[in-house]
C-alpha cells in the first residue's frame, strides 16, 4: 500500500471476524473497475507556495519520517511554473510551485505507518519552522483508532499526518 492509497481506503477497511471466527469483508468495499487502474485514485497534489526555497527545505525535512524523501525538480517551459517534487523511489505525489498561497483553500492529509511515524514527523516539522496546529493524539471524534498531528507549514497550510488502526 502506498501513503496516498491509504488517503483513499475507507476507514471501515479492517477485516473483522464473524460469530464462528471466520474473516469477513470490510463493511466498504474498493471496487477496481478498471484492470489498469492503480490503487491510488489521486496521482499528484501541487501546492503553491510564496518562498520557493524556504518551503522546499522544510518539506524536505518534515516528510522524511514518513519515507518521502525523493525530490525532483521540473524545469518549467511555456507558461508552466518550475516545481519541486516530494515522492517515494520513482513515485513523486507532493509538489511546490512559487506564487501567492491561498493556505485556506486546500489541506493536505499525509499517511503515517504507525503512532511513532506521527510524532516524528510532528517533531521534524516543528525542527523545520512549521507552527503547532494540534499536537499528535488520539482523535476518537473522528475514527476508532485515529491517531493524528496537525502543523502549519510556512505559509500557513494545514498540513496533517493521520494512522488509522
Amino acid at each position: 500500500m502506498t501513503y496516498w492509497s491509504g488517503i483513499i481506503r475507507s476507514c471501515a477497511s479492517v477485516d473483522k471476524k464473524n460469530a464462528e471466527g471466520w474473516a469477513t469483508r470490510p463493511s466498504i468495499v474498493q471496487v477496481d473497475a478498471n484492470e489498469n487502474r492503480k490503487e491510488n485514485m489521486i496521482d499528484h497534489v501541487i501546492l503553491t507556495v510564496s518562498d520557493f526555497k524556504r518551503s522546499v527545505a522544510f518539506y524536505a525535512e518534515a516528510l522524511k519520517p514518513l519515507g518521502i524523501t525523493t525530490l525532483l525538480d521540473y524545469e518549467g517551459k511555456d507558461g508552466h511554473p518550475d516545481l519541486k517534487g516530494f515522492g517515494i523511489g520513482k513515485s513523486h505525489f507532493f509538489w511546490l510551485k512559487e506564487g501567492k498561497p491561498d493556505p485556506q483553500a486546500v489541506h493536505v492529509g499525509f499517511v503515517a505507518k504507525d503512532h511513532s511515524e506521527v510524532d516524528a514527523f510532528y517533531k521534524a516539522a516543528l525542527a523545520a519552522g512549521g507552527k503547532s496546529k494540534k499536537p499528535p493524539q488520539a482523535r476518537p471524534e473522528y475514527y476508532p483508532g485515529y491517531y493524528a498531528t496537525w502543523v502549519l507549514d510556512p505559509d500557513g497550510h494545514d498540513i496533517e499526518v493521520v494512522h488509522k488502526s
